[in-house]
């Protein structure tokens, strides 16, 4: 990863399976959603809508899990 791109992140960022990604498909794309926090266009149709819906899903349970093994109180 670039220097640059590093110095962008901030130090709380921790990359996930998703982001890397995005990284390798598109550093552009990375940095648009990651760095700017700029939110990606996505189709509204109900499919998608389910997937993302999975996604935030999945996004929490890794949340918790991390939280869990650190040591702090899981949230409800």
């Amino acid at each position: 990863m670039p220097e640059n791109l590093k110095s962008e992140l901030s130090p709380s960022f921790t990359f996930s399976q998703s982001s890397l990604q995005d990284y390798f498909d598109c550093p552009r794309r990375f940095q648009l959603r990651y760095i700017e926090h700029l939110a990606w266009p996505a189709v509204e149709t109900e499919p998608v809508l389910e997937n993302e819906r999975r996604q935030q899903e999945g996004q929490l349970f890794h949340r918790m899990v991390q939280q869990h093994l650190v040591g702090l109180p899981v949230e409800n």
